[in-house]
């Protein structure tokens, strides 16, 4: 199971990951990079507004972990951790919203799946996803860090 800090540890690092790798042209590892920072750092956040020192992940043979739990969807996860104050259309960060929706919109379903693809990103698009992700104080990690969300 992923205490919650080492989950916002490992989501700032593989944020600097996605960067070093942007800056060194391999957009689809840098794009990788990204959906794993933002999923570690909404399970982060989901260990924090359930109040449980670990993530839920072991889906054993007596199922005693919910199912919702076992998810790489950004959609899912949202709802579980309580975020859709901020990132929905009703908020009163337009700006956070907006970064939310342009960076999932690239990443629909089970995010994972991209790993096995290497056409979809290119260069405009990797920047502009990392801008959305972590780049000022509306980017979708940054709100989370500066509300203390996670």
């Amino acid at each position: 199971m992923a205490i919650q800090m080492d989950l916002k540890k490992i989501s700032l690092i593989r944020i600097e990951g996605a960067k070093i790798l942007l800056d060194k042209g391999d957009y689809q590892g840098s794009a990788y990079m990204m959906g794993l920072a933002l999923e570690c750092a909404l399970k982060a956040t989901v260990c924090k507004t359930l109040r449980i020192p670990t993530y839920p992940e072991d889906y054993n043979a007596d199922k005693k972990v919910p199912d919702f739990f076992m998810t790489h969807s950004f959609v899912r996860l949202l709802l579980v951790s309580g975020l859709t104050d901020i990132f929905s259309a009703s908020s009163n960060n337009v700006k956070a919203f907006d970064n939310w929706s342009f960076f999932t919109i690239q990443y629909p379903g089970e995010w994972v799946s991209m790993r096995y693809r290497l056409d979809q990103f290119e260069q405009d698009l990797t920047e502009e996803l990392y801008q959305c992700l972590y780049f000022d104080e509306n980017s979708i990690i940054k709100v989370i860090e500066y509300q203390n969300r996670w």
